[in-house]
């Protein structure tokens, strides 16, 4: 707030959301030193007159509920009609410019504001309230795909004035809104001990409670093992306003921010801040002022149909889809994947990097569904996260019909609500696994597809849902075509066991439904397969039983095939989406069983004593802020202040996601992988792409003094080895981009390793320091 509320009625500039939390929470705040900050700004209200300031507080509570399901009821509402209008005239008018096919329509988005105008809802406020404020507008523009996220931002404007302020809104999460004085981050911060102990004590200081909106997360956990891992998101964003004084138009413009060069995007922006307030307002950045509606077009009544002639589509955006969808036409998804051969390693595309990245290595689901790779009979699905609706729709319209089995984890509402969507569609059948072990979850990633002639193998990272396919980076590996032979004694295995740790993964499920399955996956000949399976499956493991599954799989591997004591001084790196619980000492696991797994060699097997550098590859704050998505890319960062605080040594492992050589250092990495690295990264010596998170709960602990080895969820992943492809070691592909056999790693080697000042993104504490690249705050409830 730049100006405090001590003149005429007109000169009053308040936050409604703010006076709705102080009516609502009074209780809270009749304290003195409560309501001395109240006065003093920290709520960014500004100096009320004292006569004034006891009006409020003796309001009822009841009226403010009242007007608060108001406000939410007309502002969905009206949202809903102008997200529909807006949204088909855009697509309309993309249509009259350039041709979009049916395979690549569905990846150009049109992301607008939408503004709502409530007039009649906030006057109810104002005549009860402030009858001295003079003009209401309320502003909501920010769109999140999949409703993931709702924010809702709330300004009471002068005509004069060009502040802004920010809103709160939370998610499905229940939990207390922060005091402003905990809304703002410490920066600059030396001592991550400090900080994290900071964090932790702000997160759990609350003041007072405020009815919460509520959304879904599309976020994806696999390291629940402990009781502080949850599947629900914390994450919601805090959206910057500003009065558009100086806009010299009122034209509704539909960008494409998705496209833009966030490379250039400097994080910074103008701040103003209230006399004795700790909180700043925000300006946005011109790049994202433009997008911005004025003074004049927030009035107009928006449950009609705007007027056509104020509609137009930033030009930049519609010649990338247009070069999107005629390169599209142009590549066969079979000569994509022919082109990766041998090592059969691919990204998924990116909307918003420059299409070279994405023209070769580089699929999308539809691609891995497509005619070309052959003609679909029937598929198998497992995952963690599934949208049905949305996974049908990425079949082809041929396919749509053939026989579609899914493999989920969901229990108790969220398996109801997979059934219903599944009673829909006559050819879906659900195959529910056995989640035995607490905090277990259903995490493997995996395609079978059945053709008229053979089966190929999918073993990927993202989940079947549409966001995991649009702005992050994830991992595909896809099988050659397996020839279907006559009877299963004429189909071979391969030299690295893949039919035959295929057929026990699946036997591990223990149901009947995959019966039927196992006996087709017999009479296929996987002799062309050149890596191994490394997967995981829930139970405590002893015996034999205890080197099939989970890191000891690993471990048995690099000890019969892995490299020679040659590479003992390598690095070995972790790069990995989620983080669970590793113990009280980096010996408890991350740098004991589990490095030694990884350090593994096949002269000197597991070492005790020499184990190597441990590099670990996890988003910083920043990655996460300058991202495409912005800040709602950490709500698929699941790693929590609660977790961080008790492993601070971790610090010492962190380094930055950081991919420039494959044009997605602004996509968020979903992809999970661990190698060992030459110090200078010109090659590997070994690499794995799998499902499997930083977790004890993914790879598995030691239990009863290294008897069994404990693991609580489903995972499944490939391991690369040289020899396997007559090598010694894998070149890099950023190091050696001619030779057809260099690894296409999909980050930067060798890593960056965190500053002094970088901390890894944690998803539930406030980000309010800097705006994302959609101008975004972050404040998790």
């Amino acid at each position: 707030m730049g100006s405090q509320i001590n003149g005429g009625m007109d000169s009053h500039r308040v936050c409604i959301h703010n006076l709705l939390d102080f009516v609502q929470c009074n209780s809270c705040l009749k304290a003195r030193n409560e309501r001395n900050e109240f006065e003093n700004g920290a709520f960014n209200v500004g100096v009320i007159p004292d006569g004034q300031m006891a009006e409020l507080i003796q309001d009822d509570e009841e009226l403010a509920r009242k007007l608060q399901i108001e406000f939410d009821a007309e502002l969905l509402e009206a949202s809903k009609r102008q997200e529909e209008d807006d949204y088909a005239l855009a697509v309309s008018i993309a249509q009259g410019a350039h041709d979009i096919s049916d395979s690549d329509s569905d990846n150009i988005l049109f992301e607008h504001e939408h503004v709502n105008n409530i007039e009649e809802c906030i006057d109810t406020f104002q005549q009860n309230q402030l009858k001295s404020a003079k003009r209401t507008h309320i502003n909501n523009n920010a769109h999140i795909e999949n409703n993931n996220y709702n924010v809702q931002t709330e300004i009471l404007a002068s005509d004069s004035d060009s502040d802004c302020t920010v809103d709160l809104e939370s998610n499905k999460s229940e939990g207390n809104l922060l005091d402003n004085k905990h809304r703002q981050l410490p920066v600059g911060n030396k001592d991550p001990d400090l900080y994290y102990n900071k964090m932790e004590s702000k997160f759990t200081s609350r003041s007072c409670k405020a009815p919460l909106k509520r959304s879904h997360s599309g976020h994806d956990i696999s390291d629940s093992d402990s009781s502080n891992d949850e599947t629900e998101s914390k994450g919601a964003l805090i959206e910057q306003t500003i009065s558009d004084s100086d806009s010299k138009n009122s034209d509704i413009i539909i960008d494409e921010p998705k496209t833009r060069d966030v490379s250039k995007i400097k994080g910074k922006s103008k701040c103003s801040t209230v006399s004795g307030s700790s909180t700043p307002g925000t300006s946005l950045s011109k790049e994202n002022r433009q997008n911005k509606h004025s003074t004049d077009s927030l009035k107009r009544d928006y449950s009609k149909s705007p007027p056509s002639k104020k509609q137009r589509l930033d030009k930049a955006s519609l010649q990338t889809a247009k070069h999107s969808s005629s390169s599209s036409s142009r590549s066969d998804p079979l000569n994509i994947i022919e082109a990766c051969q041998p090592l059969n390693f691919l990204l998924t595309k990116v909307t918003g990097i420059q299409e070279k990245y994405n023209r070769s290595g580089a699929v999308g689901i539809k691609d891995l569904l497509s005619p070309s790779l052959g003609s679909l009979q029937e598929s198998v699905q497992f995952n963690y996260m599934i949208d049905i609706p949305w996974l049908v729709q990425q079949y082809p319209p041929q396919f749509r019909s053939k026989p579609l089995v899914i493999v989920h984890g969901h229990q108790r509402q969220a398996k109801m609500d997979m059934d219903v969507a599944a009673d829909h569609y006559k050819h879906i059948k659900l195959v529910n696994a056995k989640l035995e072990i607490m905090y277990g979850t259903h995490h493997t990633k995996m395609m079978l597809l059945f053709y008229d002639i053979g089966m190929r193998v999918v073993i990927h990272t993202a989940n079947l849902i549409e966001k995991d396919w649009h702005q992050k980076t994830q991992g595909v590996w896809i099988s050659p075509m397996f020839p279907k032979c006559k009877t299963a004694s004429d189909a071979k295995d391969s030299s690295t066991n893949f039919k035959q740790d295929l057929i026990q993964y699946m036997e591990a499920y223990r149901t009947p439904h995959f019966k039927s399955w196992l006996e087709k996956i017999k009479l296929h000949d996987m002799s062309s397969a050149k890596v191994h399976i490394i997967a995981s499956v829930p139970g405590r493991h002893i015996g034999p039983a205890k080197q099939t599954w989970g890191h000891f799989k690993l471990r048995k591997i690099l000890r019969q095939l892995g490299p020679g004591n040659s590479c003992k001084s390598w690095p070995v790196i972790g790069q990995f989406s989620s983080i669970g619980s590793m113990g009280p000492t980096k010996e408890s696991w991350v740098y004991g069983e589990f490095t030694e797994s990884l350090a593994t060699t096949k002269d000197g097997g597991a070492s005790l004593t020499m184990k190597p550098t441990l590099k670990l590859i996890y988003p910083s704050k920043d990655n996460v802020r300058t991202s495409l998505e912005g800040y709602p890319a950490g709500g698929s960062l699941p790693y929590s202040i609660k977790t961080a605080v008790k492993q601070q040594y971790m610090h010492q492992f962190w380094n930055h996601w950081k991919s420039e050589h494959r044009g997605r250092s602004a996509a968020c990495p979903h992809i999970k992988t661990y190698t060992r690295s030459h110090p200078d990264g010109t090659s590997i010596a070994w690499f794995a792409v799998t499902s499997a998170n930083l977790s004890k709960a993914a790879w598995g602990a030691l239990e009863k003094k290294g008897q069994q080895l404990m693991i609580r969820s489903y995972e499944i992943g490939v391991l690369f080895l040289p020899q396997n492809y007559g090598l010694e070691k894998f070149k890099t592909l950023e190091h050696a981009s001619e030779d057809p056999l260099a690894f296409p790693v999909p980050y930067d080697l060798p890593p960056t390793h965190y500053e002094k000042s970088d901390r890894p993104w944690v998803w539930d504490i406030p980000y309010m320091d800097k705006p994302d690249t959609h101008g975004n705050k972050w404040c998790p409830q």
